[in-house]
């Protein structure tokens, strides 16, 4: 059995009605506290608007699939764009959550209750694995949510990267590339002058696992996002490479 409380200051009754229910497994290796111990909650770090632009993609069933990034456009008109991967499958009835991060270093679960489901594909690129949803609805205000920015420049901008990204649908983390650690690359492929990828040859601290596919590679100095992940060999077992699909190959 279900039982709905709708709690409001208007005597007044809602014009509501139910369109899916879900619930996630206790034997699925995913959720609070999944993810591998080296990940660092990004509330560990000092304090950073970045973290208010990640969101959590889950599928309609309530699978935690994926990571995006609520992200601007030229004409900075707050509307809910969402970077992502390409391979997440993200589908136009998926669920969106914002703000799903512990509130304090290596404090308890955090809500999935500020969440959006549905959205538009408007953009997908396989050469470097992005897609781009816009939400069908806005995040409200009191979330407060942060739009983030991006470099689609050719040239590298800087040496200092960061990623953060919901491994294995755990609350939001930190993970720091190696300085002077990313290259670009064919996915899978070693550094070179060209590629789609962007290769963190490994992290200082952090990781990545599935579920931080989609995530962003930012910038340290602009907190500009310069690519969406989709792979590689990084856990919190070893220290090996990553790829980023790049932000310059996505579109024009």
């Amino acid at each position: 059995s279900l039982c709905l409380i709708w709690e409001s200051v208007s005597p007044k009754p809602p014009t509501a009605k139910l369109t899916q229910v879900w619930f996630e497994t206790q034997t699925e290796k995913s959720g609070f506290g999944s993810s591998g111990p080296c990940n660092i909650d990004v509330e560990c770090i000092s304090p950073n608007p970045m973290k208010d632009a990640l969101v959590l993609i889950l599928s309609p069933s309530g699978a935690r699939r994926c990571t995006g990034t609520l992200v601007n456009n030229t004409a900075q008109d707050g509307a809910p764009l969402v970077l992502t991967a390409r391979h997440c499958n993200t589908t136009a009835d998926a669920i969106f959550v914002f703000d799903y991060y512990s509130p304090s270093c290596g404090g308890p679960d955090a809500s999935l209750l500020r969440s959006i489901q549905g959205g538009s594909k408007l953009a997908s690129n396989p050469n470097s694995d992005v897609e781009l949803w816009k939400l069908d609805r806005s995040p409200l205000p009191q979330w407060k949510p942060f739009w983030a920015g991006w470099d689609r420049t050719d040239s590298l901008p800087g040496s200092g990267y960061y990623c953060l990204h919901h491994p294995s649908g755990d609350v939001l983390k930190h993970s720091t590339a190696e300085t002077n650690g990313v290259g670009r690359s064919s996915y899978l492929g070693a550094v070179s002058n060209t590629g789609s990828y962007l290769r963190v040859n490994g992290w200082a601290a952090g990781t990545t696992e599935p579920g931080s596919s989609g995530s962003p590679l930012i910038q340290l100095g602009t907190h500009a996002v310069v690519g969406q992940l989709r792979g590689g060999y990084a856990a919190c077992s070893n220290n090996l490479e990553d790829f980023y699909g790049r932000i310059y190959r996505d579109w024009e």
